[in-house]
């Protein structure tokens, strides 16, 4: 009596096991039937909502459900993160993130998830550039004027950045490695805060995005001295590259789209796919390309990929230089 009652148990166990599966794949093929929302961990009107309200009514189309844009600021995007970490993994919570998914495990201590296992990667979305710009009270117009300039002054010059670990944080350690110039970090608040204190010549160097200080580049109150990427800018073809210019330097200021782990391989495939398709779409990507933005839309494991190389290299840059978050 026992064993059948065992051997029914496992049958009803059994069914109910086939029923949640059927269940689910009827969801993921259901999807989406409901409206998405798209968390930005920085706040409004930044390089973040730029890229992704570019994308937005394009994917939603193409999706057929709107998509709802949510800036979750604070923490260096740690809040934001968390609320899509904690969310359901069935791909109505998306996150937009940039570099703090590779760095914050290296920066901060305790930190309560994992980037690159609790979030499932989308794709990247897109690239953009990081100009080395300086004050033009610098007598120096070219990269190899400015390092010789920097060497005969150690510490004597001021790079800006938005914080202990952003990418001016670290684009500046990873040229200063790469040149053998040493200057004096001053950390501001934000991108804004950074970039008024170089034009005021509080600091002379800010690495950034062109988008940033398209104007103040325009007025020549900034000046760009080298740009990475493999190739020159549409916006800006008159400022050579970092290999032009003879040095061994890439960082790039990038965003993608990720999920909280576990959502369905069909969920992520469908927004990997209506993700790349809205890129590409001609009035989407020359709105990026006129804001200095180059569209990427890769694969998920290309995407994977690149988190892991990115997060290796900086998290060995981030100990070599010491670099803390209070």
């Amino acid at each position: 009596m026992l064993v059948k009652l065992a051997g029914g148990a496992a049958r009803i166990g059994a069914a109910l096991a086939a029923l949640a599966l059927h269940g689910q794949a009827a969801a993921d093929s259901d999807y989406p039937n409901r409206p998405i929302e798209m968390v930005i961990p920085f706040t409004p009107g930044g390089a973040t909502d730029i890229v992704a309200r570019s994308m937005q009514a394009r994917m939603s189309q193409i999706l057929g459900q709107p998509i709802v844009i949510i800036n979750k600021p604070g923490a260096a995007t740690n809040i934001g993160t968390m609320q899509v970490v904690r969310a359901r993994p069935d791909g109505y919570t998306v996150l937009i993130g940039g570099r703090n998914l590779t760095t914050n495990e290296a920066l901060f201590s305790g930190l309560e998830y994992a980037p690159m296992t609790d979030l499932e990667p989308v794709t990247m979305t897109t690239n953009a550039s990081v100009m080395l710009v300086v004050n033009p009270s610098l007598p120096v117009r070219t990269v190899a004027e400015f390092v010789d300039y920097v060497k005969a002054r150690p510490g004597v010059v001021n790079y800006a950045s938005y914080g202990a670990g952003s990418t001016p944080h670290l684009a500046a350690e990873i040229f200063q490695k790469r040149t053998g110039v040493r200057m004096t970090h001053v950390p501001y608040s934000g991108n804004g805060p950074a970039s008024l204190a170089t034009l005021r010549n509080e600091t002379q160097v800010l690495f950034t995005t062109a988008t940033s200080v398209a104007e103040a580049l325009k007025d020549k109150r900034l000046r760009a001295l080298a740009q990475d990427g493999a190739r020159r800018s549409r916006n800006y073809p008159d400022i050579p590259t970092f290999a032009e210019s003879g040095i061994d330097f890439a960082i790039g200021s990038w965003f993608g789209l990720l999920v909280p782990k576990n959502t369905p391989r069909d969920v992520i495939a469908k927004l990997n796919d209506a993700a790349r398709q809205a890129l590409n779409d001609p009035e989407v990507k020359e709105r990026l390309a006129a804001q200095g933005w180059d569209v990427v839309a890769d694969s998920p494991a290309q995407f994977k990929a690149f988190l892991l190389d990115e997060r290796r290299e900086l998290t060995s840059i981030i100990k070599e230089a010491g670099i803390t978050v209070e």
